[in-house]
């Protein structure tokens, strides 16, 4: 991974990051426990949701790529693969 793409990809991390941080602060009021578990649930849709659509934007980049050069694709998807140890 080049040095320019490691930033660009930590600052969308702490952005955000920031930004779930922002709204989990404004969702606790004075509900309690409540609110707590309210909080807890949302943070677990976020991730949820965060996982969905990080599986569809590889899609599309692996769609893509595919498109290009099929040969590229099957070599990129093999790495992939191999790195998270489902090879």
């Amino acid at each position: 991974m080049t040095e320019e793409l490691k930033k660009s990809l930590k600052q969308t991390v702490f952005l955000i990051v920031g930004a779930v941080l922002l709204i989990a602060c404004m969702g606790l009021t004075s509900g309690g426990l409540g609110g707590f578990f309210q909080v807890i649930l949302w943070a677990f849709g976020l991730a949820v949701g965060i996982a969905v659509a990080i599986s569809v934007m590889i899609g599309i980049f692996f769609a893509m790529v595919a498109m290009t050069d099929p040969k590229t694709a099957a070599t990129l998807w093999g790495d992939l693969k191999r790195q998270l140890g489902i090879a």
